[in-house]
């Protein structure tokens, strides 16, 4: 069974856009065959799932996580590409 990762970058310092970066390289190279990835961008006005290039869904932040066609999902782990 794969595991659900989320790969948070963005942020609100001015390292955002490095951040943004760094987490796509996260998510080009985690191993699609174990992992389901998720890249979770942060800014100053939302937090949400990037899906594709440019489909956003919201996070929900009370318990972080996501609903995606009326399927909730959870992550086992996270992977922090936010910086400074």
């Amino acid at each position: 069974m794969k595991k659900n990762i989320a790969i948070i970058m963005g942020g609100y310092s001015s390292e955002h856009n490095i951040s943004l970066k760094s987490g796509n390289v996260v998510y080009k190279y985690l191993d699609a065959t174990k992992y389901n990835a998720y890249r979770i961008v942060i800014t100053k006005d939302s937090w949400f799932y990037l899906e594709g290039a440019d489909q956003e869904h919201p996070m929900q932040k009370s318990d972080f996580s996501l609903d995606i066609d009326g399927e909730k999902i959870q992550f086992d782990c996270v992977f922090n590409a936010i910086h400074g």
